[in-house]
């Protein structure tokens, strides 16, 4: 899986789209970065997603309505894998969700990296469904980049369109 620090990109690329009002949190922006590749002699689509600590802590805070900070938690893989795997989705053309396979998390800063992979046997005529963290800020932003052997994609999701459905052939 490739892995590079767009998490910057992201942010830039939706202050320069977006216009927001309202101020958030910690900072105004609420911006997530997936940068998906498909591999073949796997069959599955592997996920780099990159969020804001500081907004997935404030989704966990107003679930458990205690204090949380990710630095202290002990069994953060398995809240963060929760907590994706309820938000992220890839499907077949058949509308079969593949199942997540956890590979891990980094902290980085204030950033969170997640890593994980959907097992999907072809990539042609997919659906990609991304909800994180939109039910925590109303303009909050997806941003997804996805590589199938030559092919890109990139998808924005919001809360107005979170579902994508891919059916173009690829090469």
């Amino acid at each position: 899986m490739i892995r590079s620090n767009k998490c910057f990109f992201g942010f830039v690329f939706a202050m320069a789209v977006l216009s927001i009002n309202n101020v958030d949190a910690a900072h105004p922006f609420h911006v997530s970065n997936a940068e998906i590749e498909y591999n073949s002699k796997t069959k599955s689509f592997e996920i780099a997603l990159c969020m804001w600590a500081e907004d997935i802590e404030a989704h966990f805070r107003a679930a458990t309505n205690k204090p949380f900070d990710l630095d202290k938690i002990k069994n953060r893989d398995q809240l963060l894998a929760d907590y994706i795997d309820e938000r992220f989705t890839i499907a077949d053309a058949n509308r079969k969700v593949g199942r997540l396979n956890w590979v891990g998390h980094e902290l980085e800063k204030r950033k969170v990296w997640v890593y994980f992979e959907i097992k999907i046997d072809s990539p042609h005529n997919y659906t990609i469904e991304n909800r994180v963290l939109l039910d925590q800020h109303p303009q909050q932003v997806n941003l997804m980049q996805v590589r199938i052997g030559k092919s890109r994609n990139s998808f924005v999701a919001t809360q107005a369109k979170a579902v994508f459905l891919q059916t173009k052939q690829l090469p």
